[in-house]
């Protein structure tokens, strides 16, 4: 575990932060960024989630809390910190409603880990549903340090429904469906896929469609599944098992799916 963060500005020991239970007592708001070796992917993307949530909660933005600060602090603490390889960046801002309303602070922390770079999955993801029932939200960070959902025997991550049978995200990432060279994906996605999908909607032989929401057909009529985010990179998944049984499966292969992989890597190249 790493030993330092960035407190307002200035690099903290963890193990001395006197206002570490702040963090739990507070309201807050995080982000979490892959760092691709030491290349934080989409830290501009991932900053205007942060800044558009806190906005929407009328709290004031903290001093020195900027995107360029940020970059050099990210820079400081890879190097205090001995983060030579693949980690998670987390941006952390808290602020305090009671007693007393106060000035927000944040907190930037790096964590290791120990895969460097993506590797794509010869053995395809078994992917089955979970209903929910609360709205979608405009947007939902994925986070590596995310709760473990409760898996079905066999499934390797599970795609989140409603009671209208529509699919929002999954819990490993955002649903890329493959249909010859169209690909579609559903709006809202994480900063990554965004600036993935972007990027191949530059070259001509890939044609990316956006919808709203899936629906179970959608899924099933696919000749290609994938999972894409920035902790996981493009993953593929070989079985979506239906809703009502985890032994009633739909199978797929991967005819772009390595195609696609080694395209991220290209995108990742040119951040």
């Amino acid at each position: 575990m790493a030993g330092f963060c960035i407190l307002n500005g200035e690099i903290e020991k963890i193990s001395t932060l006197k206002t570490a239970p702040i963090f739990v007592l507070n309201d807050a708001e995080k982000e979490d960024i892959r760092l691709y070796d030491t290349k934080p992917l989409c830290m501009g993307l991932h900053f205007q989630n942060l800044i558009a949530r806190l906005q929407q909660k009328n709290v004031a933005i903290p001093e020195k809390f900027t995107k360029e600060r940020i970059d050099r602090y990210v820079s400081r603490l890879l190097n205090v910190n001995k983060v030579f390889r693949g980690g998670v960046c987390t941006l952390l801002v808290f602020w305090q409603q009671f007693p007393e309303a106060t000035q927000p602070q944040f907190c930037i922390f790096i964590e290791p880990l120990d895969r460097a770079r993506f590797t794509f999955n010869e053995v395809g993801l078994k992917l089955g549903f979970k209903e929910i029932y609360s709205e979608r939200q405009p947007y939902i960070p994925v986070s590596i340090f995310s709760a473990n959902e409760e898996y079905a025997l066999n499934v390797d991550a599970l795609c989140r429904i409603d009671r209208l049978g529509h699919s929002y995200t999954t819990d490993k990432g955002d649903l890329l469906l493959i249909k010859d060279t169209v690909i579609h994906v559903c709006e809202n996605m994480l900063p990554f896929t965004t600036y993935f999908t972007e990027y191949l909607s530059r070259n001509k032989k890939w044609t990316i469609v956006k919808h709203l929401r899936f629906v179970g057909k959608d899924i099933y009529d696919s000749s290609e599944v994938l999972l894409c985010s920035s902790f996981v990179g493009l993953q593929w998944v070989s079985h979506v098992y239906s809703p009502m049984s985890v032994t009633d499966a739909h199978v797929y292969g991967f005819r772009y799916a390595k195609e696609l992989f080694f395209e991220m890597e290209r995108a990742i190249e040119q951040m």
